[in-house]
């Protein structure tokens, strides 16, 4: 896993040449950060390189250890995340729920809209004053 962990740091790093935001801290090896400045990878490439790091991950079965476990699910997140980035620079679109579940792992809930009524009926009645909720929110 420890393989697939260093190919995903220089993955990202060759990404963040096409999307300067991408990597705003970085602490590895210097030289990493300095091969992947000397050359721009193609998006293309890069798309497939994660690819085939889900692949290898997904052949690396982490075992009985839980840590081994939480490795190994947080580093299969993170590849899908950078590969997700990767279409996204490469002109995909997502709906919203898609991108946020494929880059963070998470998506908005799903409330009706009486929940909002619900809330604003709260609001008004602990709000002071007259007039609209938001304006007395502010």
């Amino acid at each position: 896993m420890n393989e697939i962990a260093d190919a995903y740091v220089r993955l990202v790093l060759d990404v963040g040449q096409h999307d300067p935001d991408l990597v705003d801290a970085y602490y590895g090896p210097p030289e990493w950060r300095t091969e992947a400045a000397a050359d721009t990878v193609p998006l293309a490439t890069l798309h497939g390189r994660a690819d085939i790091l889900l692949a290898r991950l997904a052949e690396e079965q982490p075992g009985n250890d839980e840590m081994a476990r939480l490795r190994w699910e947080y580093l299969g997140h993170q590849i899908g995340a950078i590969r997700a980035r990767i279409a996204m620079l490469r002109g995909t679109t997502f709906p919203f729920d898609t991108e946020s579940r494929l880059l963070y792992d998470a998506t908005a809930p799903t409330l009706p809209a009486e929940h909002f009524a619900d809330v604003l009926r709260e609001l008004d009645a602990t709000l002071p004053g007259d007039g609209p909720v938001a304006e007395r929110v502010e």
